[in-house]
Protein backbone atom coordinates (compact mmCIF):
# COMPACT_ATOMS: atom_id res chain seq x y z
CA UNK A 1 0.00 0.00 0.00
CA UNK A 2 1.63 3.37 -0.88
CA UNK A 3 0.31 6.85 -0.41
CA UNK A 4 -0.52 9.46 2.45
CA UNK A 5 -1.86 7.15 4.90
CA UNK A 6 1.54 4.44 5.29
CA UNK A 7 4.42 6.45 3.92
CA UNK A 8 3.88 9.99 5.89
CA UNK A 9 3.80 13.75 4.72
CA UNK A 10 7.22 13.32 2.71
CA UNK A 11 5.18 10.42 0.14
CA UNK A 12 2.53 13.11 0.34
CA UNK A 13 4.70 15.87 -1.12
CA UNK A 14 6.00 13.41 -4.17
CA UNK A 15 2.99 11.90 -5.45
CA UNK A 16 0.85 15.62 -5.36
CA UNK A 17 1.76 15.97 -9.44
CA UNK A 18 1.81 20.05 -8.49
CA UNK A 19 3.91 19.79 -5.02
CA UNK A 20 2.04 22.72 -3.74
CA UNK A 21 0.90 20.78 -0.42
CA UNK A 22 4.28 20.00 0.64
CA UNK A 23 4.58 22.80 3.34
CA UNK A 24 1.11 22.12 4.58
CA UNK A 25 2.14 18.31 4.96
CA UNK A 26 4.94 19.63 8.12
CA UNK A 27 4.33 20.72 11.41
CA UNK A 28 4.44 24.42 11.57
CA UNK A 29 4.74 24.74 7.97
CA UNK A 30 8.39 24.74 6.98
CA UNK A 31 8.91 22.92 3.73
CA UNK A 32 12.20 21.09 3.33
CA UNK A 33 13.80 21.81 0.09
CA UNK A 34 14.71 18.57 -1.76
CA UNK A 35 10.52 18.08 -1.56
CA UNK A 36 9.50 21.59 -3.05
CA UNK A 37 10.01 20.70 -7.13
CA UNK A 38 10.33 23.82 -10.01
CA UNK A 39 6.72 22.90 -10.73
CA UNK A 40 5.77 24.34 -7.53
CA UNK A 41 7.64 27.64 -7.93
CA UNK A 42 6.41 27.64 -11.30
CA UNK A 43 2.69 27.55 -10.37
CA UNK A 44 3.42 30.67 -8.34
CA UNK A 45 4.90 33.01 -11.26
CA UNK A 46 3.90 36.38 -10.54
CA UNK A 47 2.49 35.95 -6.96
CA UNK A 48 3.77 37.69 -3.80
CA UNK A 49 6.10 36.25 -1.76
CA UNK A 50 7.79 37.69 1.60
CA UNK A 51 11.47 37.74 2.22
CA UNK A 52 12.28 38.17 5.95
CA UNK A 53 15.16 38.21 8.19
CA UNK A 54 14.83 38.71 11.67
CA UNK A 55 12.06 41.61 12.50
CA UNK A 56 12.96 42.93 9.10
CA UNK A 57 10.93 41.51 5.32
CA UNK A 58 10.19 42.85 2.27
CA UNK A 59 6.99 41.46 -0.10
CA UNK A 60 8.46 40.68 -3.89
CA UNK A 61 7.19 39.09 -6.65
CA UNK A 62 8.18 36.06 -8.10
CA UNK A 63 8.99 37.47 -11.56
CA UNK A 64 10.70 34.03 -12.90
CA UNK A 65 10.46 30.54 -12.59
CA UNK A 66 13.56 28.84 -14.69
CA UNK A 67 14.94 25.39 -15.09
CA UNK A 68 18.99 24.91 -15.34
CA UNK A 69 20.40 22.50 -17.31
CA UNK A 70 24.15 21.97 -15.68
CA UNK A 71 24.40 18.87 -14.19
CA UNK A 72 23.40 18.69 -10.54
CA UNK A 73 22.82 15.70 -8.05
CA UNK A 74 19.49 17.20 -7.51
CA UNK A 75 16.60 15.78 -10.14
CA UNK A 76 15.60 19.01 -11.79
CA UNK A 77 17.96 21.99 -10.87
CA UNK A 78 16.13 25.19 -11.37
CA UNK A 79 16.44 29.25 -10.38
CA UNK A 80 13.57 31.73 -9.14
CA UNK A 81 13.72 35.39 -9.83
CA UNK A 82 12.38 37.68 -7.14
CA UNK A 83 11.49 41.10 -8.06
CA UNK A 84 11.24 44.21 -5.52
CA UNK A 85 8.84 46.46 -7.81
CA UNK A 86 9.96 50.23 -7.76
CA UNK A 87 12.72 49.24 -5.80
CA UNK A 88 16.54 51.31 -6.39
CA UNK A 89 18.35 49.62 -3.65
CA UNK A 90 18.92 45.80 -2.76
CA UNK A 91 18.58 43.70 0.37
CA UNK A 92 21.79 42.22 1.54
CA UNK A 93 22.81 38.78 0.26
CA UNK A 94 22.43 36.16 2.70
CA UNK A 95 19.80 33.41 4.05
CA UNK A 96 16.00 34.63 4.86
CA UNK A 97 12.64 32.88 5.28
CA UNK A 98 10.53 33.13 2.10
CA UNK A 99 7.08 33.37 3.16
CA UNK A 100 4.47 32.31 0.78
CA UNK A 101 0.30 30.89 1.64
CA UNK A 102 0.90 27.90 -0.27
CA UNK A 103 4.96 26.56 -0.15
CA UNK A 104 5.10 27.92 3.66
CA UNK A 105 8.14 29.24 4.80
CA UNK A 106 11.30 27.86 3.09
CA UNK A 107 14.57 29.09 4.87
CA UNK A 108 16.80 30.31 1.16
CA UNK A 109 20.05 31.72 0.37
CA UNK A 110 18.77 34.80 -1.71
CA UNK A 111 21.70 36.83 -3.80
CA UNK A 112 20.76 40.67 -5.23
CA UNK A 113 21.65 40.53 -8.61
CA UNK A 114 20.90 44.05 -9.93
CA UNK A 115 17.64 46.24 -11.32
CA UNK A 116 15.51 45.01 -14.71
CA UNK A 117 13.66 48.19 -15.28
CA UNK A 118 10.94 47.34 -13.01
CA UNK A 119 13.07 46.90 -9.97
CA UNK A 120 15.34 45.27 -7.70
CA UNK A 121 15.38 41.63 -8.56
CA UNK A 122 17.20 38.47 -6.32
CA UNK A 123 17.89 35.34 -7.55
CA UNK A 124 17.68 32.05 -5.41
CA UNK A 125 19.49 28.95 -7.25
CA UNK A 126 17.95 24.91 -6.41
CA UNK A 127 21.23 22.92 -7.30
Amino acid sequence: MHGPARDGPARACRDDVRGLRCALAKPGGRAMLDEVPFAAFEAIVGQTVRMARGDEYIDVELALAQRLNNPSPRNEPFMVILRENGASRSALQGMYDVHHPTLGILNLFVVPVGPDGKGMCYEITFN
